[in-house]
């Protein structure tokens, strides 16, 4: 008997995958074991464990090969969370620290970045960019706008040692 662990999440699925031999033939040609109709049968009783974390209070589910992956339809009796971004504050803290932590953020620019949502919920300031696309051209706009030379038109550096 053979165990393969599967992790997804809080579901932990034993694989148990039987060697039936008494049933079996070999093809010598491909080194395979063909197994019979009955020994696939009793093989696949019950293929599949799947064991949830124990917190989640979930049975243990037994499924044979046929019904492991089929997903039933929603279980009433999970109740569905009015406010799944628990232990956050709200909705919006949720998201913050899932963009601050997908970018990699240090505290300063975590801070940065509040303090700026401060001041526009605030009303103190605006941001008037709506995607990355609107970033870049202020980016490229200000670059033309203040870098000093162009081509053709040499520059002069001053150098003192």
């Amino acid at each position: 008997m053979k165990m393969l662990i599967i992790t997804s999440g809080t579901v932990i699925v034993l694989v148990i995958i039987s060697h039936v031999i008494h049933h079996a033939s070999t093809d010598t040609r491909h080194n395979t074991t063909v197994l019979s109709d009955a020994s696939m049968a009793s093989a696949r009783s019950h293929e599949f464990k799947t064991v949830y974390h124990p917190r989640s209070g979930r049975e243990t589910v037994y499924q044979t090969f046929d019904e492991f992956g089929v997903t039933p339809k929603t279980d009433a009796s999970v109740p569905i969370d009015a406010e799944p971004w628990r232990p956050f504050r709200s909705c919006g803290d949720f998201e913050f620290s899932e963009i601050a932590l997908d970018a990699a953020l240090n505290k300063a620019q975590i801070d940065s970045l509040l303090n700026l949502i401060s001041r526009i919920s605030e009303g103190k300031t605006n941001v008037t960019l709506k995607n990355e696309a609107d970033l870049r051209r202020a980016w490229d706009n200000a670059a033309e706008e203040l870098t000093p030379a162009s081509l053709g038109v040499a520059v002069v550096y001053n150098v003192y040692r």
